[in-house]
């Protein structure tokens, strides 16, 4: 078995979060230390409340009368600022549109057990999540192009940050390794014959799902690439940064059903990219496997949502099974 942890995550359930004064001490002199003398703060809030913790956007007045825009960095992926504050300056040597790393990493001792806080820049944009609900046919098509372009950027920088001291943090997860894990897990879905069987399937075709791992981020969720509608922007975190399979990542686009973009045409995307139907629908197979377990989706009952939700998830691993006994 795989000695990893797949996304490993602090502990934050008996820490208070104080949603109407996000900003800790330590995260204000952070912040301070960013701007000219007599700058003031005037806005902190956490970005998603439901997911805490998580970054907080700090608007900030400065003497000649400007504003900016900075974010203080807290995640749930163990160590994530840590290898985030160490990716950006790199990416960025290589021309990619990331924040600026302006202080830290350091231990926050208001929050000392959810490892590091930094201050980033904004990137300019607008993230192409949000864009994709409200877009026509023509913006569609761009956003398609957009996610394309975005994860190519990132895998085209696979073999500087292998040859960096960065490298060493981050996470290298095949397929394989993340079927074995599924394995170590006493998930209640290892006693569900259709799943149990499935698992054994990919795990015994494992050789016939070989790609070379590549560079992402760790997330290609659309709002973590931003455009200003007609190119590409911005690319943001960063703090689940690993080498994995280059398709595994889209597979999020079907199991969390990110319709627009995918009406749009994003599977026809992937195979002009040179990725098969094969390779689109098993890792969409393998990935529905990690969330029936991660997101501890039940193996019976009929909770509003639940029961469609886990047949989605079901359908598109026997639609992966269903290529190896054609």
């Amino acid at each position: 078995m795989p000695n990893i942890r797949i996304d490993p995550e602090y502990d934050t359930s008996g820490i208070h979060f104080d949603l109407s004064n996000p900003l800790s001490t330590l995260q204000k002199e952070l912040v301070s230390s960013c701007f000219p003398p007599a700058s003031l703060i005037d806005e902190a809030e956490f970005v998603r409340n439901e997911w805490l913790p998580c970054p907080i956007r700090v608007i900030v007045s400065q003497p000649d009368g400007t504003q900016a825009t900075v974010y203080v960095r807290m995640e749930r992926a163990v160590d994530g600022v840590n290898i985030e504050s160490k990716l950006l300056p790199l990416l960025s040597e290589q021309g990619l549109p990331v924040p600026r790393l302006l202080a830290g990493p350091v231990i926050d001792p208001q929050f000392p057990d959810i490892g590091a806080v930094s201050v980033i820049s904004a990137v300019p944009g607008f993230d192409i999540g949000e864009w994709s609900w409200g877009a026509g046919p023509e913006e569609l098509a761009i956003i398609c192009r957009l996610i394309m372009e975005a994860v190519s950027a990132l895998h085209e920088v696979t073999p500087v940050i292998e040859k960096s001291n960065v490298a060493a943090l981050l996470p290298r997860i095949s397929l394989q390794d993340e079927l074995e894990f599924l394995l170590t897990t006493g998930s209640p879905w290892l006693l569900q014959p259709e799943y149990s069987k499935a698992l054994d399937t990919f795990l015994a075709q494992a050789d016939r799902l070989h790609h070379d791992l590549k560079f992402t981020n760790g997330d290609l969720n659309p709002g973590n690439f931003l455009t200003n509608g007609r190119q590409l922007t911005g690319l943001v975190d960063f703090a689940r940064a690993r080498f994995e399979d280059p398709v595994i990542g889209f597979a999020k686009y079907w199991i969390y059903n990110f319709a627009p973009i995918l009406e749009a045409g994003l599977e026809q995307h992937l195979y002009a990219a040179g990725f098969s139907k094969f390779d689109v629908l098993t890792r969409r197979a393998i990935r529905s496997l990690t969330i029936l377990q991660r997101e501890s989706v039940p193996v019976e009952g009929r909770k509003p949502g639940q029961e469609q939700y886990r047949e989605r998830l079901l359908g598109f691993v026997r639609a992966g099974c269903e290529l190896f006994s054609s």
